[in-house]
Parts: structure tokens; sequence; C-alpha cells
């Protein structure tokens, strides 16, 4: 059973990343992102004014990648980063208003290859799923 979960498991994913990466190939290309910078600017619409060592605990990155991204989504007008007042080497991170509309479409997307994916599903079924993946995704971090 084990060898043939952790296979089956390990398509299953692959499949499924494969899937939203498809689904959001053209907002993205729209807004001249990559997945990676959506998810930065989805935390920043969420959590204005993080720290990027936020993000990268957030995105479990390390702390140089979050910065080479943040310089690049503030040079492409997604992002202004102003210095952190509490330690004058950071900074906080806000989104423009080229940025949140950037979010919200790439995010509205998201959610509905999220809704497609799950409308099979009932609402039990929902909630049992993202606890067994929640319940995964934590034993990867111990």
């Amino acid at each position: 059973m084990t060898e043939n979960f952790n296979a089956e498991l390990s398509h299953l994913i692959t499949r499924l990343e494969r899937s939203k990466k498809r689904s959001m190939r053209d907002v993205l290309a729209k807004n001249n992102l990559r997945i990676s910078q959506s998810l930065f600017l989805t935390y920043i619409e969420h959590h204005p004014g993080s720290k990027q060592e936020d993000i990268a605990n957030w995105l479990v990155v390390d702390k140089g990648a979050v910065a080479r991204n943040a310089a690049k989504l503030e040079e492409m007008g997604y992002i202004r980063r102003e210095v952190d007042p509490e330690n004058r080497r950071g900074y906080r991170l806000f989104l423009t208003d080229r940025g949140l509309a950037a979010s919200q479409e790439v995010n509205a997307e998201r959610m509905k290859w999220s809704e497609e994916l799950g409308k099979s599903l009932s609402e039990e079924e929902r909630r049992q799923a993202v606890l067994l993946l929640i319940k995964m995704e934590s034993s990867l971090n111990n």
C-alpha cells in the first residue's frame, strides 16, 4: 500500500500542479508575472506592510530569493518598498494600484480553478481534503 500510495500521490500532485499552471497561464502572461511572483502579490495584498522575511517564511524560500523578486516586482511597478522603521536595513512591502489589480485578477483565476477542482466534492469532503493536505504539509515541516 505504501509504495503504491506514494507513487499515486506524487503523480496526482504533479497532475494538479500542471492543471493549475495551464489555468493560470494566460492571466500570468497578461501581467508578465511568474507564478511565484503572483504568490508574493497575494501575500502582500493580505498582509500590507509585510517584511521580506515574512514572505520568505510563508513561501519557504530563502531571503535572497525574496529580495530579488521584490526588486523585480518594484521595477515592474507592482509593489513599493519602504524602509522598515524598526530595522533600517529591512523593507516593508506594499502593493501599488497596478499590483493590487494584478493580484486580484490572478487570485480570481486561482479561485476559479479551485472551485472547478472541488465541484464534485461535498462541503464535508472539501473540509476533509484541506485538513488532510494541511496534515501532510505539516509533516514536511517537522
